[in-house]
């Protein structure tokens, strides 16, 4: 009987080793779930972009925590494996371990979804400004060829030259009806 038990003992060290190795991936899940889903708040409530890319940054970068998560999965891997190479009929570390890593894949792609969308704001943002200022540059030289137009003109060849750039720079309105249409739409959202 105490051959028995000893032939036992690794493998429930095996259980043990798993158990706190899968409480701490635990822990750490539950921390960043709770960090995405203030972050995903923060978004949706208008909160400053910025701040809250650099508050993602911060906490997935700096604490190397996806690092840590990915060490405690790797451990739960390899004693799951361990455990049922040594006993094939006792599968449950290996259904704990595919349970975990399928939880684990969902919570990534949450995170690279809300860093994705972070980081989509401020390109949005810049070329929204970009489309802004082409469109404030073609209204001025609408403004100034009217100006120039109307200044007084001392000949009709003067006068037709002004006509024609003027005209050019009004070809294009149906273009920017479209762009103004898109800057409001953007507003919008």
């Amino acid at each position: 009987k105490w051959n028995d038990i000893q032939a036992f003992a690794p493998l429930h060290m095996m259980k043990v080793e798993f158990r706190l190795d899968e409480d701490t991936f635990i822990k750490y899940i539950k921390d960043i779930e709770k960090e995405v889903s203030n972050e995903a708040s923060s978004f949706h409530n208008n909160d400053n972009v910025g701040e809250i890319l650099k508050h993602h940054t911060e906490f997935f970068k700096s604490n190397n925590l996806l690092a840590k998560v990915e060490k405690c999965l790797e451990n739960l891997q390899r004693l799951s494996k361990t455990f049922t190479e040594k006993m094939p009929e006792d599968v449950g570390l290996q259904e704990s371990y595919a349970r975990h890593k399928d939880h684990w894949d969902i919570v990534l792609a949450r995170v690279d979804s809300l860093f994705g969308q972070l980081q989509q704001i401020p390109e949005q943002w810049r070329t929204y400004e970009e489309k802004f200022s082409q469109m404030v540059r073609w209204m001025d030289n609408i403004d100034e060829s009217l100006a120039r137009m109307f200044k007084g003109i001392s000949s009709p060849a003067d006068f037709e030259v002004e006509k024609e750039k003027f005209q050019g720079i009004c070809q294009d309105v149906e273009m920017r009806r479209e762009d103004m249409k898109w800057l409001v739409q953007q507003l919008d959202q």
